[in-house]
């Protein structure tokens, strides 16, 4: 089903002189990213193709001066720079939505404002291949993950041929399994999905997700992006300064919105069970320890086996350095 966007959208543009028929439209969420977006807009301005494309750059009510930065991009850029915003901050999900309505091309990529691409070549590289598994939804590279010290650690390592990943083995994976900013959909998945995904405690996962049943992930063992872990303003960032309560509000949140994925993408349960024993094991010990026994033994009872396993694992290793 088509999400429904009932927001009030203001789009700043130019219809004549915007590119006609981009084949990928890149959507990049911009939240107080006034520090970051310039460089994440470079990056994707910068690409080289034989193609067209269009940026939705989807400005969700900062409190900095980001929305300048976006104005400012779409004055230098008005062929391919669309700034659809509003009067209030909606949400990353109200905002990710009102972004794929505004979409004209057949692919739909994303980068976050505080993320960027950093291969020139990236959507060449992940069309031609998708034009060659027409079965699957959406396509992911490898990474760079930058730390706040400077830092930077290559991850999402796949293997060295492009392949499509089943979700099996990607699911059990810990962390962000898959690189955000590198992903690039066929737009008829993002624009068919579900009702429930606009309350859903993020975003990506779950569009992920949807790209990626029944028939997996096509992935390139090549790296173009750079992913920014625990700067200022970034998800990972607000989530840690969250309170208690926001925190169990929020992994309550994330359980039922794994049992609404299983569900509208015909998900494995038990592939799934595994995946969403973490979440499931820190609210066991939320309940716990707040005595509702009753709640707490409805959640044990429904943690993979193999979680366990793995936790005791990793408490030995712990031990023996």
């Amino acid at each position: 089903m088509r999400p429904e966007c009932d927001e009030i959208i203001f789009e700043t543009s130019d219809a004549t002189r915007l590119v006609r028929h981009p084949l990928v439209s890149v959507i990049v969420l911009a939240y107080n990213h006034e520090a970051y977006l310039q460089q994440a807009i470079k990056s994707i301005v910068n690409q080289i193709a034989p193609f067209t494309i269009e940026i939705i750059l989807a400005e969700d009510h900062s409190t900095d001066d980001t929305f300048e930065v976006a104005l400012a991009a779409h004055r230098e850029n008005p062929a391919i720079i669309r700034v659809i915003h509003g009067p209030t901050n909606i949400g990353m999900i109200p905002n990710v939505l009102r972004a794929i309505e505004k979409c004209r091309g057949k692919y739909i990529a994303i980068c976050e404002g505080d993320d960027f691409w950093t291969d020139p070549h990236k959507l060449v590289h992940q069309i031609a291949e998708m034009e060659k598994y027409q079965e699957v939804g959406v396509c992911f590279t490898q990474g760079t993950i930058l730390s706040p010290d400077g830092s930077l650690r290559p991850s999402w390592d796949y293997g060295v041929t492009v392949r499509v990943v089943p979700l099996s083995e990607i699911l059990k994976r810990e962390g962000i399994l898959v690189p955000t900013a590198s992903l690039i959909w066929r737009a008829e998945r993002l624009h068919e999905m579900p009702l429930w995904f606009r309350t859903a405690p993020v975003g990506d996962l779950f569009m992920f997700l949807r790209g990626a049943t029944p028939n997996g992930a096509l992935y390139l063992p090549i790296d173009t992006i750079v992913y920014r872990l625990g700067f200022d303003g970034s998800w990972t960032t607000r989530l840690a300064t969250q309170t208690s309560a926001l925190k169990v509000n929020y992994l309550r949140r994330m359980i039922d919105a794994y049992g609404s994925a299983v569900e509208s993408f015909g998900l494995n349960p038990r592939i799934f069970s595994s995946f969403a024993s973490p979440a499931r094991y820190l609210l066991f010990r939320h309940e716990l320890a707040a005595g509702n026994y009753r709640e707490a033994a409805r959640l044990l009872a429904k943690i993979h086996p193999r979680f366990f396993i793995d936790l005791l694992r990793r408490r030995i290793a712990k031990k023996r350095f």
